[in-house]
């Protein structure tokens, strides 16, 4: 930095016309110097700078012209390699060369298979030399003075054209290869006279192969309205089974509303009412209230009605024939009672009233003859 700044110093003399010394006397002082000597070093420092940043950018985009311009020369080698493929087929499946795949049938197929894989197709080529011409045309208009350098999208897309073009290539040497190895099993083979060419051979192949597909769709054709009509049967029965089940219920809804409908008729007639009136009549006194020992031990209630339902069941009056028969004869109920079951055909006829009474309990409530 001295020397450079020595140097400098000297420059500024030489363009004053005076001596290095006189020029330093000559200055008001050394901060004048200095500042000189700064301003000249950072426009010098700036500029090597700039250029250095101008020669990077520039060779970035030789870099991508350079990879443009290859992908477009091997654009024209693939074109070319895939012609001369196409061709090779054409001429094979006309000539007695191709006659000994013609004559295998597995050959057929594996002939077919080479035939059928297209590496890159025309359009993707189309493609590929667009982008890359465009890309290339948008370079070439930056000038030299220029900072402009390609992103690295552009570039990675470069990158991965090429890839696209090289693998393809690659491709056609694999069927070049495939193709020579299936030749070379019938070289020198003797045909026999009035062997099919290649070409007719293939299309009998495409023939019988299109037969194929027609049975199989003729086939998938029938499976699927097979499948179809089982499905429709399959509905249809399970409609059916849904609408007999639907029936079957409404006829037991029906058979119960009308089985219930008679246990009321009866549970409610005159006969049945004063038949259990020890427990329907209206009276005041109820089991439980105090107690559900005898019923002179029963709590008086405020108001006169039949004997509580839910009473009956909290003191076992609905599970014991005893406390049932008590219920029903004891003296202390207020209500009509039924003589004292004494011998054993009493008590048969007590269970069968307990049990007719469970079976109209339930109506009774509804009805509101019995309370709750």
């Amino acid at each position: 930095m001295k020397q450079k700044r020595g140097v400098l110093i000297a420059a500024l003399s030489m363009a004053l016309g005076i001596s290095p010394v006189a020029y330093a006397y000559q200055a008001k002082d050394e901060n004048n110097i200095d500042q000189l000597i700064d301003q000249r070093l950072s426009t010098e420092m700036t500029n090597e700078a700039k250029q250095e940043q101008l020669a990077l950018a520039k060779n970035k985009r030789v870099e991508a012209v350079t990879r443009g311009t290859t992908i477009l020369d091997q654009l024209k080698v693939l074109e070319k390699t895939g012609e001369d493929w196409q061709q090779r087929l054409t001429t094979l499946e006309t000539t007695d060369e191709g006659k000994g795949i013609a004559a295998n049938p597995l050959s057929i197929e594996t002939y077919v298979a080479l035939r059928e894989n297209k590496p890159i197709r025309q359009n993707e080529i189309e493609i590929i030399r667009k982008k890359v011409e465009a890309v290339l045309t948008s370079i070439k208009a930056v000038g030299d003075d220029s900072l402009f350098v390609p992103s690295k999208s552009t570039i990675a897309a470069l990158q991965e054209d090429q890839a696209t073009v090289n693998k393809a290539m690659e491709n056609y040497e694999r069927l070049q290869a495939k193709l020579n190895l299936l030749l070379s099993r019938y070289a020198g083979q003797s045909l026999k006279p009035g062997s099919p060419s290649l070409k007719i051979a293939l299309e009998e192949y495409h023939r019988a192969e299109y037969e194929r597909e027609m049975v199989f769709d003729q086939e998938s054709r029938q499976r699927a309205l097979e499948i179809v009509q089982q499905a429709k049967r399959e509905e249809a029965e399970a409609k059916a089974r849904e609408e007999a089940a639907r029936i079957r219920l409404k006829t037991q809804e029906m058979e119960v509303q009308t089985e219930h409908d008679r246990l009321v008729r009866i549970a409610t007639s005159e006969r049945v009412k004063q038949k259990f009136a020890p427990f329907l009549s209206s009276g005041r006194f109820q089991p439980g209230v105090l107690s559900c020992s005898y019923p002179y031990r029963w709590g008086k209630a405020d108001r006169e009605g039949p004997i509580s339902y839910n009473m009956l069941v909290k003191c076992d009056a609905l599970t014991d024939v005893k406390q049932f028969a008590n219920y029903a004869s004891h003296k202390g109920n207020d209500r009509p009672r039924w003589p004292k079951p004494v011998s054993n055909a009493d008590w048969d006829k007590m269970d069968a009233l307990l049990a007719e009474f469970k079976q109209y309990a339930p109506i009774w409530v509804e009805q509101g003859l019995l309370t709750r």
